[in-house]
């Protein structure tokens, strides 16, 4: 009987970010609206809660990256969510206006409600 690898999860193999993306560390725009995206650890991707389709995290992306002023996407992930399933996630989103270049405002961590709030009075 041969051994079987247990699939490669968030927390313990994929759990660093694009390198232009923010993290807990770096906050949330003063006065940004924050739109949480949730990857279950079914794989599941959430959005207010409902879960959602690839195709249509691809359009709610690109009306996010058209609005004015711009919200922040957070993204969420369950420490068991398969790699796989975080890195199709992450490839969608990156590839948006919204989190493209320097001043990316594409974040991943958990918590957001408890990061810095940044700028402002």
């Amino acid at each position: 009987m041969g051994c079987t690898r247990a699939p490669e999860n968030y927390a313990s193999s994929c759990s660093i970010p694009r390198k232009n993306w923010g993290r807990e560390k770096d906050g949330i725009g003063h006065l940004r609206m924050v739109q949480p995206i949730y990857i279950g650890s079914d794989g599941s991707t959430l959005w207010n809660k409902a879960a959602i389709s690839d195709a249509t995290l691809r359009r709610y992306m690109a009306l996010m990256s058209n609005m004015n002023p711009e919200p922040q996407a957070v993204l969420d992930i369950a420490p068991t969510a398969p790699c796989s399933r975080v890195e199709a996630v992450r490839k969608i989103m990156d590839a948006t206006p919204l989190c493209k270049g320097p001043h990316s405002l594409c974040s991943e961590g958990w918590n957001w409600r408890q990061w810095p709030e940044l700028g402002g009075p």
